[in-house]
């Protein structure tokens, strides 16, 4: 995986780096500018894994989406093409100068509602197998915050028990002098796609599983919470 994308990484960069030699300062990252800058990374998410994700802006997921579609509104969605479930979220945030401030703490509980909805609409589906079986089933996220791009996934541990992890963090580079730091954005990707490959298997797994008890399904532990 590494190989190939060092193959592709100099063309990636040349399309989404304006001007080489220019340096942008921080202030002038803006919110729209990143989400346009990482919609790229899903197209080249879409190449690898054979058409099995598209991104959808959230207003597109809102009119054909029916996975809590009210309450979907990410900058940018990673919908899962052979059964239509959002698997990737892109949420972007300006940094945060008062932590008193609504706006980044209505981001970050919006974007955990909307992992955790994720989450619930996919074992929804297997609601009488043992939940101590369920921790691969994962929901994720890409946070961005100014230029740090944060991975984080979510699962189910136990009833009304879903935990969140980080797992990768990364700079986005704003200048041709440090394009080598995408290897770093190409491997949080890479975890995104592995995961979207393992799926299947997952789900494999988990269906030799069935709850001895109910106190285990996963129908007990689950927590669809009302909006």
């Amino acid at each position: 995986m590494i190989k190939y994308i060092g193959k592709v990484l100099m063309d990636f960069i040349n399309k989404i780096i304006d001007i080489p030699g220019h340096v942008m300062t921080i202030d002038e990252v803006e919110r729209d500018w990143i989400v346009n800058k990482i919609s790229p990374l899903f197209t080249y998410m879409q190449a690898t894994i054979e058409y099995d994700i598209e991104p959808t802006h959230e207003r597109l997921v809102s009119e054909g989406n029916t996975t809590n579609k009210d309450r979907m509104k990410a900058d940018i969605i990673g919908v899962r093409l052979s059964d239509s479930r959002q698997v990737v979220f892109l949420e972007m945030s300006g940094a945060p100068t008062d932590f008193l401030k609504a706006h980044p703490i209505g981001d970050t509980c919006k974007t955990l509602q909307e992992r955790i909805d994720s989450l619930n609409s996919t074992l929804l589906n297997y609601l009488s197998y043992d939940v101590r079986f369920a921790g691969r089933i994962r929901s994720l996220t890409i946070q961005g915050i100014r230029d740090r791009l944060t991975l984080r996934t979510i699962f189910l541990r136990g009833k009304e028990d879903y935990v969140d992890e980080e797992e990768f963090s990364a700079v986005f580079p704003l200048s041709w002098d440090f394009r080598f730091q995408f290897i770093e954005i190409f491997e949080l990707m890479e975890f995104v796609i592995i995961y979207i490959l393992e799926y299947p298997d997952i789900i494999r797994e988990l269906i030799k599983h069935p709850a001895t008890s109910p106190e285990l399904s996963i129908r007990n532990c689950i927590s669809c919470c009302k909006s």
